[in-house]
C-alpha cells in the first residue's frame, strides 16, 4: 500500500511539474509573440502592448522557475525518505542480529550499518572514520577507502584508496589486502600489476580471508600473471568454498561442469552450485549487496538452476538500490538489451548513471 502510495505520489507531482511548465512557456511564449508584433507595428498602443506583453514573459519565466524550484524539492524529499527507510532497515537487521548470532555476524552488520550511514551523514561519519583510522584502527581505513572507492559521502579518489587499503593491509586487516589485490589486478585507478595482486591476494587468504583464496584461484584459473594452472585453482576455489565464500562454490561448479583441470562431474558441479547459491542467498538477506548480485548473476546465467531473467533483474535492481555498482550496470544491460524482459532505454540510462556515479568507468562509457 506504502509502495501505491508513493507511486501515486510520483505521478502526481510529474503531472504536476508538466502542468506549470505548460502554463509558464504559454504565458512566456504568448507574451513574447505579442511583444514582437507590437515592435512591428505601429499606433499608439505600441507602447502599452510591449508594456503588457513584457509582464507576461515575467509571470511565465516565474511560474517556470517556481515550478522547476518545487518540483526537485518535492523529489530531494522522496530521496531522503527512501535513504531514510534503507538506513532505517538496516538498524532493524542490526538489532535483530544484536540479539543473536556469532561475532563476526555482528562485525559484519556493524560494518554494513555504518557505512549505510557514511552515505547520508558523510561530513561526521567520514572525519570519525578519519580520526580513527590516523589513530591506527584498520577497520576504519578500510571502511574510509571503501568509501574513496564508491563515492560513498566523498568525491571519488582512487589514490586514497590505495594508501588506505595499504595501510589496513600492513596491520594485517585480511579485507583490504583483498580489496588493495582488485585495484592492481583490475586497474581500478592503478597501474596493473599481477605480481602485486597475487602476493596481497596471497596475504588475505592466509590471513583467512576466503575472497583472497578466490582471488589467488581466479589468477590461476585465467593465467593472469602466473602460468594457468586448473589444479591450483581447483585447490584455491574449495578453500575459498569451505571459508563460505560462495564465488569459490561458483567457480568450483564450473569446472566440474566443463570438465576443467577434472573429470566432469554433473553432481558435484550441482553440489557446488547448490551451496554457492545458498551463501548468496544469505547474505543477500542479510543486506549484502554483493550476495544479491552474485546471486542474480547466477539466474541470469543458468548455473545450477534453470534461467530466469525475472529474479536476475529483480536481483540486481535489489543490489543496485544497496549501493552495489555493478548490480547497477548489469540491469542497465538487461534494460538496454532487453534480456528476459521489455527493453527500455530510459531505465538502462538510470541504472548506468548510477553506478557511472559511484564509480564504474565501463557504465559511464554506457550511458547514452
Amino acid at each position: 500500500m506504502k509502495g501505491f502510495i508513493v507511486s501515486l505520489g510520483r505521478r502526481i507531482i510529474d503531472a504536476y511539474a508538466f502542468g506549470g511548465v505548460l502554463i509558464g512557456s504559454l504565458f512566456a511564449g504568448g507574451g513574447l509573440i505579442v511583444l514582437i508584433l507590437s515592435l512591428l507595428s505601429g499606433g499608439e498602443k505600441r507602447a502599452e502592448l510591449a508594456f503588457n506583453s513584457l509582464g507576461s514573459i515575467i509571470i511565465g519565466l516565474l511560474i517556470l522557475v517556481f515550478i522547476v524550484l518545487s518540483t526537485l524539492f518535492v523529489y530531494l524529499l522522496f530521496d531522503i525518505r527512501d535513504h531514510l527507510a534503507d538506513i532505517k532497515d538496516k538498524l532493524e537487521k542490526y538489532e535483530k542480529e544484536k540479539k543473536g548470532g556469532s561475532a563476526m555476524k555482528k562485525f559484519l552488520l556493524s560494518g554494513m550499518l555504518s557505512f549505510a550511514i557514511v552515505g547520508f551523514v558523510f561530513s561526521q561519519s567520514v572525519g570519525k572514520l578519519e580520526a580513527e583510522c590516523k589513530k591506527g584502527d584498520a577497520e576504519s581505513c578500510y571502511q574510509l577507502g571503501l568509501a574513496y572507492t564508491t563515492a560513498k559521502g566523498v568525491e571519488l579518489n582512487y589514490d586514497k584508496a590505495r594508501d588506505l587499503f595499504q595501510k589496513a593491509c600492513q596491520k594485517n586487516h585480511a579485507l583490504a589486502c583483498y580489496r588493495l589485490g582488485v585495484m592492481y589486478a583490475t586497474k581500478e585507478g592503478i597501474q596493473q600489476d599481477y605480481s602485486k595482486a597475487r602476493e596481497l591476494y596471497e596475504k588475505s587468504c592466509q590471513l583467512g580471508e576466503g575472497l583472497g583464496c578466490f582471488g589467488l584461484g581466479e589468477l590461476y584459473f585465467y593465467g593472469n600473471g602466473v602460468l594457468k594452472d586448473y589444479t591450483k585453482a581447483m585447490e584455491l576455489f574449495q578453500k575459498a568454498c569451505d571459508m563460505g565464500e560462495g564465488r569459490g562454490c561458483e567457480y568450483l561448479g564450473r569446472m566440474y561442469e566443463r570438465g576443467l583441470g577434472v573429470m566432469e562431474d554433473e553432481e558435484k558441479a550441482r553440489q557446488a552450485y547448490r551451496r554457492a547459491m545458498e551463501i548468496y542467498q544469505d547474505i543477500c538477506n542479510k543486506g549484502d549487496s554483493r550476495g544479491c548480485n552474485n546471486l542474480g548473476m547466477m539466474y541470469g546465467d543458468g548455473l545450477g538452476v534453470k534461467k530466469d531473467y525475472k529474479k536476475a533483474i529483480s536481483l540486481y535492481e535489489r543490489s543496485c538500490k544497496m549501493g552495489n555498482a555493478t548490480a547497477c550496470y548489469n540491469a542497465g544491460y538487461m534494460y538496454k538489451e532487453g534480456i528476459g524482459i521489455p527493453k527500455n532505454l530510459k531505465k538502462a540510462s538510470e541504472y548506468f548513471k548510477r553506478a557511472c556515479d559511484m564509480g564504474d568507468q565501463e557504465a559511464c562509457n554506457m550511458r547514452f
